[in-house]
């Protein structure tokens, strides 16, 4: 019965209070941590797929942007250092729509509790590391910014490669070709 359902659960959200930090915190009391920390460490947290789908999972339209922007060719030849420091400004441009302080902070909070059930304690660890480097805005939490920011256009330039690989399965296993297919890949071909 649905309305019996709904009166238990008032009662248990009258017996329950709001906690005032997430519980994170409550299990980082036990561990003695250093601000500090390395590109390894960073490395180590990444490598675990859910870290980057958790990171940016909303932000896959603005990634997109900066990558077209970044493989956008200019009719000029530029030096190499020239065409560097442009490329560094579009990140930092897009850095700040990608990477959002606050909401990470809450992600990784998130996901250093999820590491802990999990018994991961040293990617723990290091989600620990990255919430206190986004609390403190110092030097620290621009260079994980700048470390995610390159971690997201690598997720994105591998997602955009799995699409296409599977829309050439889905084109190679069709019954009906279109004159313009063949046409497409005879050309390719024969260059």
């Amino acid at each position: 019965d649905v309305r019996h359902l709904e009166q238990t659960l008032n009662r248990l959200k009258q017996g329950v209070s709001v906690l005032e930090r997430h519980p994170v915190y409550e299990l980082a009391d036990t561990f003695n941590l250093s601000d500090q920390i390395t590109k390894s460490e960073l490395d180590m947290l990444f490598s675990d797929p859910i870290v980057l789908d958790w990171s940016f999972m909303d932000k896959l339209d603005e990634i997109e942007a900066l990558n077209k922007e970044l493989e956008r060719k200019s009719p000029l030849i530029l030096p190499e250092a020239q065409l560097k420091r442009i490329e560094d400004e579009l990140k930092k441009r897009y850095r700040e729509k990608i990477i959002d302080p606050v909401a990470l902070r809450k992600r990784f909070e998130d996901l250093g509790y999820y590491f802990y059930k999990m018994d991961k304690k040293e990617l723990f660890k290091i989600c620990l590391k990255v919430i206190s480097n986004f609390e403190k805005k110092e030097r620290g939490q621009e260079l994980i910014s700048e470390y995610m920011l390159e971690k997201a256009l690598d997720l994105f330039r591998e997602l955009y490669k799995k699409e296409e690989q599977e829309e050439k399965l889905a084109i190679e296993k069709r019954l009906i070709v279109t004159p313009d297919e063949v046409i497409n890949k005879f050309t390719k071909e024969a260059f």
